[in-house]
């Protein structure tokens, strides 16, 4: 009875270690995938024409006019980067992702094997974030953490 105690301990112990390692992962996989759809997006907005045509020709949008499209994604891909990278609005920027990479798996007509499997990648990354995101490193607690201790210091106290 005593080694199934012992075990359960060291199984517990270990599960503590691996705690540690969820901020710094949820870091680096912010981070991965902001710079796949910020790179996508900048792509997106510097060949304007040729995002024009695609969103045309390639990227069916049966709702929605291809230029409306053409502007919603490539401004989603960039601003919910943007968001992601620093922390602001972790879990809304990781959904708004995640649903621009399932359009993306959808709608594309001409995939290869590898790109899908890249997509399904980003998916679980972007799963993830939104499920367990820590938010022990992000930009945006930063800022609410400087506002707050800026607001104690200048507030008077009051007895």
């Amino acid at each position: 009875m005593s080694i199934l105690i012992i075990a359960f301990h060291k199984i517990d112990n270990l599960t503590e270690q691996f705690e540690l390692l969820k901020v710094p992962a949820c870091l680096v996989g912010r981070l991965y995938v902001a710079n796949i759809f910020l790179w996508a997006g900048l792509n997106l907005l510097s060949n304007w024409y040729t995002t024009l045509y695609l969103f045309q020709s390639r990227y069916s949008t049966p709702f929605l006019n291809h230029e409306i499209a053409a502007i919603l994604v490539t401004f989603s891909s960039i601003a919910l980067s943007v968001l992601l990278a620093f922390g602001f609005y972790t879990r809304v920027s990781a959904a708004g992702l995640f649903i621009l990479n399932l359009i993306g798996i959808v709608r594309l007509s001409e995939i290869t094997e590898s790109e899908l499997h890249m997509h399904y990648i980003w998916g679980v990354i972007l799963l993830l974030l939104l499920v367990k995101e820590d938010g022990t490193i992000n930009l945006g607690t930063l800022v609410e953490n400087v506002i707050t201790l800026w607001c104690d210091a200048t507030t008077p106290d009051r007895q």
